[in-house]
């Protein structure tokens, strides 16, 4: 198995922490116009773009959609449904084809409620960033 995921946040964490985040998914084509999370569906997967980059969108009460994010290789999709989210507020939809990594949700909410650098670390960071305000911490790890 490989050492990385080829993602810059699972990629950081200390190899003890990150071993058990790569044995419990899989690396994954990401292809041109491919939605990987539709928005108001129940996710099943997080994601951890690669070489690809994604766009997140919402859906408006007028039909139009509007992008509200890009995540790279230095981010993760699916963050928000560990916050209790019963569906997805956003759509992700490949931009860039390229590389990812893919983890079933709930092995991700399993791994962040038990591997503190994951928890306290890289993915808090970036749930603040991403839910545009401060959660101090999410029910995944009560």
């Amino acid at each position: 198995m490989p050492d990385t995921s080829g993602n810059l946040l699972l990629d950081s964490l200390p190899a003890a922490a990150r071993r058990p985040c790569l044995e419990a998914g899989e690396h994954v084509r990401l292809d041109l116009g491919e939605e990987i999370i539709t928005q108001g569906d129940r996710a099943r997967h997080a994601y951890f773009p690669g070489t690809a980059v994604c766009s997140l969108t919402m859906g408006l009460k007028s039909g139009d959609k509007a992008e509200c994010a890009i995540v790279g290789a230095e981010g993760v999709i699916g963050l928000s449904l560990l916050g209790g989210a019963p569906r997805s507020p956003i759509a992700a939809v490949v931009q860039i084809a390229g590389s990812g990594y893919r983890m079933p949700l709930a092995s991700f909410a399993e791994l962040v409620q038990h591997n503190r650098p994951l928890r306290e670390g890289k993915v808090a960071g970036v749930g603040y960033r991403f839910l545009g305000e401060r959660v101090p911490r999410y029910r995944a790890y009560r």
